[in-house]
């Protein structure tokens, strides 16, 4: 599963959210949240859906489309 951390960091930038509130919001550390945004590790299915909630959007919209 792969999956778009450019529309993560959308919408961490409309909802004025940092690594910190994020993590607050979804029940990780920031330092978390940064390993996802950078790569370094691969997010669940589970925090996957937690983001999904916390921002109101459908899960599927965050994975990364194939071209």
């Amino acid at each position: 599963m792969k999956v778009n951390i450019d529309k993560i960091r959308g919408l961490m930038a409309e909802n004025h959210d940092t690594n910190e509130t994020l993590g607050k919001k979804i029940g990780v550390s920031a330092a978390t949240v940064s390993n996802y945004l950078n790569g370094k590790t691969d997010m669940t299915v589970v925090l996957l859906g937690r983001v999904a909630q916390t921002y109101n959007v459908d899960a599927f919209t965050l994975l990364a489309q194939d071209k």
